[in-house]
């Protein structure tokens, strides 16, 4: 598992992947800032491209470049899906699933990676194969 670290803004245990890597490479520190926290105080909900900043590091007060922005806006793009999150995710599925089996027929609606949706017919007898092959 990766190690647990708390965030020095809200105070919250998080994986390490919830942090940048580092916040500017002008700063000396180890980051202890969350990346959603940093979401919040630095000019990130959108492309920092445009922007001049005139933001400093909410840790040691170095003031970031737009390459600093464009950095932490790239990890934030990149960072993973919390792990909590999927497996919250697979647990609602399998109850799916279970509900399914109780009943002898009914729809499971289907959420694809690319966006797309769809409602399948199932029945208590249908396998996971006969639904792969439904969705593609």
């Amino acid at each position: 598992p990766t190690p647990a670290m708390q965030c020095s803004n809200c105070h919250v245990e998080k994986l390490s992947c919830d942090f940048p890597q580092q916040i500017s490479s002008e700063c000396d520190h180890a980051p202890s800032t969350c990346l959603a926290c940093l979401v919040e105080t630095l000019p990130l909900k959108q492309r920092p491209g445009r922007m001049a900043p005139m933001t400093d590091c909410p840790e040691c007060l170095i003031t970031l470049s737009v390459a600093d922005l464009e950095g932490l806006w790239q990890a934030l793009q990149e960072q993973p899906d919390c792990l909590v999150f999927q497996d919250l995710d697979a647990l609602l599925a399998r109850e799916r699933l279970a509900a399914i089996a109780k009943e002898s027929h009914g729809q499971v609606d289907v959420a694809l990676l690319d966006g797309r949706r769809c409602s399948l017919d199932v029945s208590s007898t249908t396998r996971l194969g006969e639904l792969k092959e439904k969705v593609q």
